[in-house]
């Protein structure tokens, strides 16, 4: 049984949310002062203690061919027994770009050596438009030469509400024109918000009793009248401090609640994750919510944040000398095992953290003496002239006490996290046919679900999707609840129709079957065609037809292997096809197919006129019988031709044959 409409049907709009990034939404946890050297946090009774460690020669390469032997490492200055040990080697070499992204995504588990874990922090809120300028063709330039085949690559950007992720060569196609979309917000912070701020907090009425902020370089700006304080940059345009709070905050607010998203989206996967932080920084003040609750995110997820300061030793750094800089972030990434980078060339900052990530070891020990309370560690290797880089602290929390506050669903963190949910096997794939008078192409976001071992019988399945387009603009988000009889072990597709503008989209999906609590999650990248052009739509191949409406056609199916003596169906739209004569009242095309075993053509059919429908639409089924068929690999190649603009197309549809 087919979920939701197909090949038509409204999208039902949901405020979910998953992946929004803030806006000017305050975090929703209480204030707490800042600590910028607090430790990695561990739950309660934490049993084994995992350390990332990276190890570098005197020219700041990583060092392979350790042994367990070559390590020690101390908990409070008491030596502990290193009960696991693995050494990770990321060799994957340079990708080869296809041409069409992936016909089929699948959730899967990640090994850490199969690629790199990099993700982009752009804080576009605290970086001048100058400044973005040169550290997008930076990262371009890394992205383009740098990244490997099986590199999990995320670019996020919180004011533009910009996040892409790229997992496959198709998809790291996209991030140059992901990179396009960085834009400087403005100057961010400087010491005059910063005198404002900090006369607020502590009931002063400025720093040194002054009732002016500090401009530029420490020197006065024009004073203002009590209770008024000058904008750094315009002198003469006095504005209530309370403006000068409520902007400072809700900058502050924007690349706080971004961060801690993105930080909670790698507490999920396993190995080496870096996350790089690119900011001219921005104010930091004791009553200020959203950054402890940042670091307590990055101690969790075991994550090595790095801060590189795209502004240039040359830069003059006086409007944030109060403010998040290098004094600050030194702290941050010492405990986390990152590093700072500052200078004229951003992109070999980039380069240091990328390769810091070819080669690691994941130790994991048992302390010694349990408890709650704050741990100091310390790794060292017993040769001379290395380099180890790992957290030196974590923290054990005491019990949680009873909160009425509910804790955010498993499936929101799943749907928030980089890292696919497999407990219920997922896949999908999208389809695409006609389009609307908006140019909007119907896209069925077909989703196939292997139900767990259970009874026979109606299941009810939830499906929770999220779409957003490379080149920007608001999500586009669906749920979707529906029963289906299911035998386990039984595949069943879920599927969903969209109808989304042209252009490259990527998708989160999510199925939970509510008989066993199962959660999958996927995530998808497509490219929706352009409408206007002469095309054929997604053609469907399977083995079952079904009977919907009386009339039976072939059902949608994701799996491509195909039994020897069964019926082969194959279903596909013909759009933008030429009216020949002034006198006809439908478009005309010829279509043919040929069936090839490997390289060898095995069967074909010579072009035939595609008969339209009532409604004038083209539409072509075939039925190909496989009887005698030898087990193998197939391709079944579809041509149709629009002789009056004299334009072909031509698509190859891969299968199996098996006994």
């Amino acid at each position: 049984m087919r979920l939701g409409p197909w090949p038509t049907g409204a999208l039902v709009a949901f405020a979910l949310g998953a992946l929004a990034l803030p806006r000017g939404a305050a975090p929703q946890q209480a204030p707490a002062s800042p600590r910028a050297q607090a430790p990695p946090v561990f739950g309660t009774g934490v049993e084994l203690v995992r350390l990332d460690v990276v190890v570098l020669d005197k020219e700041g390469r990583p060092v392979t061919g350790l042994a367990r032997e070559d390590f020690a490492v101390e908990e409070e200055g008491r030596p502990q027994t290193i009960e696991s040990f693995e050494p990770v080697v990321v060799r994957g070499g340079r990708p080869v770009s296809p041409d069409e992204p992936p016909r089929l995504t699948g959730a899967r588990l990640r090994a850490p050596s199969e690629g790199r874990c990099l993700l982009f922090f752009v804080d576009d809120t605290h970086v001048a438009p100058p400044t973005m300028a040169r550290v997008s063709e930076a990262l371009r330039r890394f992205l383009d030469t740098d990244v490997r085949e099986g590199d999990w690559i995320t670019v996020v950007a919180p004011e533009e509400q910009l996040w892409w992720t790229a997992r496959n060569a198709w998809e790291y196609r996209q991030l140059a024109a992901v990179v396009g979309r960085l834009v400087g917000q403005g100057k961010g912070d400087s010491a005059g918000d910063w005198a404002v701020l900090h006369a607020v907090e502590y009931g002063k009425e400025g720093v040194g009793g002054m009732s002016a902020a500090l401009g530029p370089g420490g020197a006065s700006a024009t004073e203002g009248g009590p209770g008024r304080f000058a904008v750094v940059g315009d002198p003469n345009a006095p504005v209530q401090q309370e403006q000068v709070i409520a902007q400072v905050r809700r900058r502050t607010e924007i690349s706080l609640g971004g961060l801690q998203q993105a930080l909670e989206s790698l507490v999920r996967l396993r190995g080496q994750k870096a996350l790089v932080l690119v900011s001219e920084g921005f104010l930091l003040l004791p009553k200020m919510p959203g950054y402890r609750e940042a670091i307590d995110v990055a101690r969790r997820a075991n994550v090595a944040i790095h801060f590189v300061d795209p502004r240039g030793v040359q830069a003059d750094r006086s409007g944030t000398a109060l403010a998040l800089t290098l004094g600050d972030v030194e702290g941050i990434t010492a405990v986390t095992g990152g590093t700072v980078f500052s200078g004229n060339d951003p992109e070999s900052g980039l380069r240091r953290v990328a390769e810091r990530s070819d080669a690691y070891y994941l130790l994991g020990y048992q302390p010694d003496r349990p408890g709650t309370g704050e741990r100091q560690v310390k790794v060292t290797v017993s040769r001379e002239g290395l380099e180890v880089r790992a957290r030196s602290r974590y923290y054990v929390p005491e019990p949680p006490k009873k909160s009425k506050e509910a804790a955010p669903s498993a499936g929101l963190t799943a749907m928030r996290s980089l890292a696919d949910t497999t407990d219920l096997p997922v896949r999908t794939a999208t389809l695409y046919f006609e389009h609307n008078k908006k140019g909007e192409v119907a896209t069925m976001l077909a989703t196939e679900v292997v139900p767990p071992p259970g009874k026979e019988g109606k299941r009810l399945f939830k499906l929770v999707s999220e779409a957003r387009a490379r080149d920007g603009g608001p999500p586009v988000r669906d749920q979707f609840e529906g029963s289906t009889e299911v035998v386990p072990g039984v595949p069943v597709i879920l599927a969903r129709q969209w109808h989304l503008a042209p252009g490259v989209w990527q998708a989160r999906l999510l199925v939970e079957d509510t008989t066993t609590g199962r959660i999958g999650t996927v995530l998808h990248t497509f490219e929706v065609p352009d409408p206007k052009v002469f095309r054929m739509s997604t053609p469907i191949l399977t083995a079952e037809l079904e009977d919907p409406e009386g009339q039976k056609k072939p059902k949608v199916a994701l799996a491509r292997t195909f039994r020897t003596g069964t019926v082969l169906y194959c279903q596909y739209n013909v759009y933008g096809a030429s009216v020949p004569g002034k006198h006809d009242w439908a478009p005309h095309a010829l279509g043919a197919w040929t069936l090839r075993r490997g390289e060898e053509p095995v069967r074909d059919a010579p072009p035939t006129l595609i008969q339209p429908g009532g409604d004038g639409r083209l539409t072509r089924t075939l039925g190909i019988s496989l009887q005698g068929a030898p087990p193998g690999e197939y391709t079944l190649t579809l041509t149709v031709r629009d002789e009056k603009a004299g334009e072909t197309l031509s698509r190859s549809e891969p299968f199996t044959v098996a006994p």
